[in-house]
């Protein structure tokens, strides 16, 4: 085997707290139907939930799609994964097709938030302008930028406030607005011109040592979180360990138990299973959706989650 082609890829810099702007280009025109873009956006939702991840900017285009994100919790080669993976196959689903949608791995620029997330964020949404000819970026529809310039989005998730609050003045959607006036930057212009696009856009020497270690999350425990849903729901411990059927829905405390696994503790289904001695991964997954299903006719059982997650979340909080 030739030695170059056997050669790995580079890993990724990965670690909580960082910045990226993630590019991922398809070998098609994509997202050209609105049922597909609005299922990328649920893919999205779902992937926040999950893993944690925030999503500051936005841009879906036919053929590709631009991120900004932020990870607490170092994980962003796991959350790309699982956006491209699910769309994939929903996509094909949609559009009775097979095979892969995107040229390879995505593309994810490191980005130095104090310096560039502000910039970057301004990149992504001029591409409508510089790629569809659209005159202005809140004329394009799937463009986050209206979650700058309004208080409506047509996604919800979209985490505005971080990057509002690096604008001087009281009114920061005005200054946002001023910002997007003077248009892309001619550093930041010239960074994403170039034909082998770098990994990092930063200032030098960053990421330092302490930036890697600043804001680590620390993951609230499984058995943390299992015990504090049985307290909750005044039901033994070792009950969350047994699967129950039947006329009441099942155990719904395990249910639950497993529900917070994945969105305040943000562990894998594999993780999951393996704490609750589920042999199928896909139990897990079959569990919570069900779950998620019942809450919708249940507004006390919806009340108690939202309760629970409350109660969780502040002892996650102490954690740090």
């Amino acid at each position: 085997m030739n030695s170059i082609s056997a050669m790995p890829r580079p890993q990724r810099i990965e670690f909580a707290g960082a910045w990226y702007h993630v590019l991922n280009v398809s070998q098609q025109s994509t997202f050209t139907r609105p049922v597909l873009i609005k299922r990328f956006i649920e893919v999205l939702q779902e992937t926040v939930t999950t893993y944690g991840i925030g999503v500051h900017s936005l841009c879906v285009l036919p053929n590709r799609y631009d991120l900004l994100v932020s990870t607490p919790l170092a994980n962003l080669s796991t959350s790309m994964r699982h956006i491209n993976s699910v769309y994939t196959q929903d996509y094909n689903r949609i559009q009775q097709a097979e095979g892969g949608l995107f040229k390879g791995r995505f593309k994810a620029v490191l980005v130095e938030p104090e310096l560039y997330a502000l910039p970057v964020s301004r990149y992504i949404h001029c591409l409508p302008t510089q790629l569809k000819r659209i005159k202005a970026p809140q004329d394009y529809a799937w463009n986050s930028v209206h979650c700058y310039l309004e208080r409506k989005c047509f996604a919800p998730f979209i985490d505005s406030n971080a990057l509002l609050a690096m604008l001087a003045g009281k009114d920061k959607r005005r200054a946002y607005r001023q910002f997007l006036k003077q248009g892309v930057d001619d550093y930041v212009a010239q960074f994403y011109r170039r034909k082998n696009l770098r990994s990092i856009l930063s200032s030098p020497g960053y990421p330092r040592k302490k930036d890697r270690v600043n804001g680590v999350h620390k993951k609230l425990q499984l058995k943390k979180i299992a015990n504090t849903t049985a307290d909750f729901f005044k039901v033994d411990k070792n009950s969350l360990f047994e699967s129950m059927r039947g006329p009441q829905g099942g155990n719904i405390p395990r249910a639950v138990s497993m529900l917070m696994g994945r969105e305040i503790g943000h562990y894998t289904l594999r993780e999951i299973a393996a704490f609750f001695n589920v042999d199928d991964v896909s139990t897990v997954s079959v569990t919570i959706k069900r779950l998620k299903n019942k809450v919708q006719d249940h507004d006390q059982l919806l009340k108690n989650i939202k309760k629970l997650k409350i109660k969780l979340n502040d002892t996650s909080e102490q954690k740090k």
